[in-house]
């Protein structure tokens, strides 16, 4: 009787979840460098969606998908050098949510390294997906607020922790901040 009466709170419980779920598109743009004597910041943007999971009371976990571009721009003597990279990332982000829309959040993120290239005025563009690891791992925390409508606008800074240089005795890192629009779908229930 009690592993009856269990089943039915846990599915109670998953239906009150499922019903409070949200979800949907997010878009924006970046400002990342990548650190490193030259540091300066590329402007480009990021794309993907999102699922809101209301964890309890006015917390909840939001992991993400993004396609990300990311990297450095230079110029100098009208010459324009950057290296580009462009990362599927997924952020988990452990949100604080009030009543009024404003919330708070923080999280891990993972990228997987999809290209790199670097480019030069009056040069074609070379591959450099070899002097980069293949995954990164960033840090990220940020605010914004979402409307009673579903629209929401954020940012975020993401601070890169692990070396994502493949090169031995070279350390870079990338970091960067965001500014998102996205809109909130509540599941269906």
């Amino acid at each position: 009787m009690k592993k009856v009466f269990f089943i039915f709170v846990v599915l109670g419980l998953s239906a009150t979840t499922m019903a409070q779920l949200g979800f949907g598109p997010k878009a924006g743009l970046n400002k990342y460098a990548l650190t490193g004597d030259d540091q300066s910041y590329l402007t480009s943007f990021h794309i993907g969606g999102f699922v809101q999971i209301p964890v309890s009371g006015l917390f909840a976990v939001q992991p993400e998908l993004l396609f990300s571009k990311q990297g450095n721009a230079f110029e100098e003597n009208d010459e324009k050098f950057g290296v580009y990279t462009t990362y599927l990332n997924v952020p988990i982000m452990l949100q604080l949510n009030t009543k009024s829309g404003f919330y708070v959040e923080t999280g891990p993120e993972v990228g997987f390294l999809l290209a790199a290239k670097s480019k030069e005025t009056g040069a074609p563009d070379l591959d450099v997906k070899k002097f980069f690891k293949s995954t990164n791992i960033s840090l990220g925390a940020g605010a914004g607020y979402r409307f009673k409508m579903g629209l929401g606008i954020g940012v975020r800074y993401n601070f890169g922790l692990a070396n994502i240089s493949s090169e031995p005795n070279i350390e870079t890192k990338t970091t960067g901040g965001q500014i998102s629009l996205s809109y909130k779908f509540k599941a269906p229930g």
